[in-house]
Parts: structure tokens; C-alpha cells; sequence
């Protein structure tokens, strides 16, 4: 049963990947994704030889022509940086301009972002614009893009406007990133967006929401082991670290996270001093709440140390190996 839920849970991330990718709009014929790409990033470096921005203080950019020499193009910014995403069995090298880190908090790729944007053809047309966002992207249900580039930047702070019941945000992370069509809309056509399109999105990081896709009471981005916060690998045939048991489904999807034949969900629950069930916190907070008498809320998740009869538990040291992934427990 244990395994049927896992394969129930992969299958459904596939769907929702696959489906959220693609517009509403008209397709057209699929080209071979190495050689559109190839094309592709002639014409985005070309655009970056060719054109400069400016940012104002509320990190709002516009794009203009370079200098005759280029010596002020967005090329030579020391800002510019790349990575390079693997899809489709194609190294994509995504170009990106950190405008601004952020003070906050990352989102892993599998998280909600609330994010401020704008869409950009290489032409200038913009085809898609967000300035005032109230629900965020489940980045797996976006293009590939906008869940590898997000993990680089932080969210900033947020003040609630109480008399209006808006937000502002400040100190947010802020860029830009420059997209071959096989990590956009590839072969999908939007309205002022052509199919085969390597576009720009300028965007603006105001908030993370984290999820637990695989309902285990763990908070999927605590599920990222290595730290990166890329949980699900788009290159195929590649080990995932985020894959305890090795299994080929990564412990965010993995209702049994170590392949001990015992749910994550199971070994994460106990009962309290009055006998009521209770989920261990990934790790307890400093100082346990003197008022809720039935609870110790400064034990996180266990570890087991030694041997029978006279383990040692562990609740906080923050590198334990916590239950959960511990297949000899």
C-alpha cells in the first residue's frame, strides 16, 4: 500500500508540472529542443551585447539600446550571472541579473512565491505584467524558469496596512532573468508572444509560502537534505541527494522518506503525557511554552544513538539524524 501511495503521489506531480507549463493558447509543431535552443541563446546573448537598464528605487527596470560600443550593455554588468538547467536532455544556460539579494527567506522549487513581474519579448513587447500580486506561483506548476531562478533570491520585509488591508514590502529580492523558450512557453503562443519566444521576466520576490506535498507533517523545503533548494531534479538519469532511500522519488514525494516500510507521517507521531496525538516539530523551538502543560515543544523529531537497551535520544542537536530517515529505527 505504502508504495501505491508513493507512485500515486509521483504521478500526480507529473500531471500538475506537465499541465501548468503550457498556456491556454494555441501550440504549434514541436522543433527539436537542442537546435532551438541553439538559436535561442544566440539571440539573448545578442540582446545582451546590445542593451543596458535602469532600476528606480522601487527596483521597476527599463530597458534601453546600449552604447556604439557596448562598453555599458547589460554583458558587462558584474551583476549578470548564469546557470545552467537541464530539460528535455538540453544544458539551457539561463543568464540572470541580481538586482537585489533580499533579507529574507528563499523559496525551495517546490514552494509558493508571491512575486511582482513583467514579461518581456526580446522585441520589447510585453506580454504579461503582475504589479500588484495576491496569489502566489506554486513554482512546480510554472515554466521551468521561474522555479530555478527564484531559489536564488530572498523575500524582504512586510508591513500590513491595517486601515486598507494592503501590504508593503521592502528590502525584497529583485531581478532579472532572460529565458530560452525551452525553459519558457517553447512551442505555446501567448497573446503578444510568439511561439519559440526567449523572453525576460523582471521580477520582484515579496513572500514565500511553504508546502508539504506529500502530507507527512514535514514542510516540504525542510525535505531539501543538501541545502540547495532544488528538490526535484529536471536532468534525468542524475542521483537526487534529496532522495533518502534512493527509491527514484525524492523524500518530498516519498511517503516513506528512509524505505523502511513505515510511513514518514507514522514515525514523525506520538502521544503526549495525556495520551493525545501529537506530531514532532522538524525541530523545537528554544524555550518550551510553560502553558501548554501536555506539550514539550522543545522536541523536535529524534535521533537514536548506540545500542539497545540504552539508546540515546537526541530531540535537538540540529544535524541529528532525525527518525524519519534513519531506516535502522
Amino acid at each position: 500500500m505504502t508504495n501505491f501511495f508513493k507512485i500515486v503521489g509521483v504521478l500526480f506531480f507529473c500531471v500538475i508540472l506537465s499541465n501548468c507549463q503550457k498556456s491556454d493558447s494555441a501550440t504549434v509543431s514541436i522543433r527539436d529542443y537542442s537546435d532551438q535552443y541553439k538559436a535561442d541563446i544566440v539571440l539573448i546573448e545578442a540582446y545582451l551585447k546590445t542593451h543596458k537598464f535602469s532600476v528606480d528605487a522601487d527596483q521597476n527596470v527599463t530597458f534601453s539600446d546600449a552604447s556604439a560600443d557596448g562598453s555599458d550593455a547589460i554583458w558587462h554588468n558584474p551583476n549578470l550571472t548564469s546557470r545552467v538547467v537541464t530539460y528535455n536532455n538540453v544544458d539551457h544556460t539561463v543568464y540572470y541579473v541580481k538586482l537585489q539579494d533580499g533579507v529574507g527567506e528563499s523559496p525551495t522549487n517546490v514552494d509558493n512565491a508571491l512575486v511582482a513581474y513583467k514579461g518581456i519579448g526580446l522585441d520589447g513587447t510585453v506580454f504579461d505584467f503582475n504589479n500588484n500580486p495576491t496569489i502566489p506561483l506554486y513554482l512546480p506548476g510554472t515554466i521551468v524558469g521561474w522555479s530555478e531562478i527564484l531559489p536564488k533570491f530572498k523575500t524582504g520585509t512586510i508591513t500590513d496596512n491595517i486601515n486598507n488591508g494592503t501590504s508593503t514590502y521592502a528590502n525584497f529580492g529583485a531581478g532579472i532573468m532572460f529565458l530560452p523558450s525551452g525553459v519558457a512557453y517553447f512551442n505555446n503562443a501567448l497573446t503578444n508572444l510568439t511561439s519559440y519566444s526567449p523572453i525576460i521576466f523582471t521580477f520582484k520576490l515579496y513572500n514565500v509560502s511553504r508546502n508539504d506535498q506529500d502530507g507527512d507533517t514535514i514542510p516540504s523545503y525542510l525535505e531539501d537534505i543538501d541545502g540547495d533548494g532544488y528538490l526535484y531534479n529536471l536532468a534525468s538519469g542524475v542521483a537526487n541527494p534529496d532522495d533518502t532511500d534512493h527509491d527514484g522519488i525524492p523524500n518530498f514525494l516519498d511517503t516513506d522518506d528512509d524505505g523502511d516500510l513505515q510511513l514518514t507521517k507514522s514515525e514523525v507521531r506520538y502521544l503526549d503525557s495525556r495520551g493525545d496525538v501529537r506530531f514532532y516539530p522538524y525541530q523545537g523551538v528554544t524555550v518550551d511554552n510553560p502553558l501548554t502543560l501536555y506539550v514539550d515543544e522543545s522536541k523536535g523529531i529524534p535521533s537514536r544513538t548506540g545500542t539497545a537497551p540504552n539508546f540515546i535520544i537526541d530531540y535537538t542537536t540540529p544535524t541529528r539524524l532525525r527518525r524519519h530517515l534513519d531506516p535502522t529505527w
